[in-house]
């Protein structure tokens, strides 16, 4: 497990998805921004996660896939609590309560996992010959 290249990954996952949700909730097709945002951010996980995902695994690694999912959510979470919530939520009214109790947060944390350890599944493991033993 390489901490300096989970972290770097991880936080540039934060970044484009921090930018994703703001530039879709900028967008004006729906009357609720919310859920416009979320669904903009929704639909960048699927190829943010899995590029992620295969620049992690570039270097040979032998960490479980939902692992490292687990730990790029973590490094989002806490950019979110960091940075995201005290510069978009908290001058909108909103609280770390709000950001961090809505059920599409944890929605997203559950898929943003579960494609990490399908990366993991179908392109790491797969490809990984057996141990002698």
């Amino acid at each position: 497990m390489k901490i300096t290249r989970i972290l770097i990954v991880g936080l540039a996952i934060w970044l484009l998805g921090a930018l994703s949700f703001v530039l879709a909730y900028m967008l004006p097709f729906m009357e609720d921004k919310e859920l416009q945002a979320n669904l903009g951010l929704i639909g960048i996980l699927f190829p943010l996660v899995w590029n992620a995902n295969r620049i992690y695994y570039k270097k040979s690694s032998a960490i479980n896939g939902w692992i490292l999912g687990t730990l790029f959510f973590l490094i989002s979470g806490t950019m979110d609590a960091l940075v995201t919530v005290p510069l978009l939520f908290l001058p909108q009214g909103g609280s770390y309560a709000d950001f961090y109790g809505d059920p599409i947060f944890w929605m997203i944390g559950a898929l943003f996992i579960a494609l990490s350890a399908s990366y993991y599944y179908i392109r790491v493991k797969t490809s990984t010959p057996p141990s002698k033993q």
